[in-house]
């Protein structure tokens, strides 16, 4: 008796700790649409001088599949999400159908997760049948940390297009923008 009872105290501190700890997802989506532009002006600003500047991977980066192959082609589009948010695996899932779209051009793909728990973002992957190819964990969330612009504003620059010396051209993220999906095609068809 004494068991369940803990095992259900157990759950239901489980449960509001993980309702807890959301990503705030919302946040741009709740201001007014003036207060909107303003942050995203802001942020456009604050890239602008990570345009140029060339991405180093930290050690604490490992695939989620051994042995994954670097392909070098002309561009890399690399994108950063929390592995611990429940709706960032919704929006890997926007990736599946976008990495589709980008297929046609010369660009490879890498996906950066979070999270201390790596086998549990592996299973959350594998759920979501995403490509674990192309999917790596930042073991101390080292990436995040010294390009902190990808954390900023409901992931709106999540994401990075580099050229094969990894010098950044643009960020944005083409999942929630059409300008910046647009802007994404404009770089890589030249």
């Amino acid at each position: 008796m004494f068991l369940n009872y803990r095992c259900i105290r157990i759950g239901f501190f489980l449960i509001f700790a993980f309702l807890l700890s959301s990503c705030n997802q919302d946040k741009i989506k709740k201001t007014p649409k003036t207060e909107r532009e303003k942050i995203l002006k802001t942020e456009i600003k604050k890239n602008l001088e990570w345009i140029g500047q060339d991405v180093l991977f930290p050690e604490s980066i490992t695939p989620f599949k051994p042995n994954n192959k670097e392909i070098t082609k002309k561009y890399t589009l690399i994108a950063y999400y929390d592995g611990n948010c429940s709706y960032c695996y919704k929006q890997l899932l926007k990736w599946i159908q976008m990495i589709k779209v980008y297929d046609v051009y010369d660009i490879s793909f890498k996906f950066i997760l979070s999270g201390y728990n790596g086998s549990l973002l592996k299973a959350n992957l594998e759920n979501i049948k995403f490509p674990l190819n192309i999917a790596y964990h930042d073991t101390k969330n080292e990436f995040s940390k010294k390009y902190h612009f990808l954390l900023d504003s409901n992931y709106t620059n999540s994401c990075m297009l580099v050229d094969n010396k990894n010098t950044i051209l643009f960020i944005g993220n083409p999942t929630i923008s059409e300008d910046d999906k647009s802007n994404f095609i404009k770089f890589i068809k030249d």
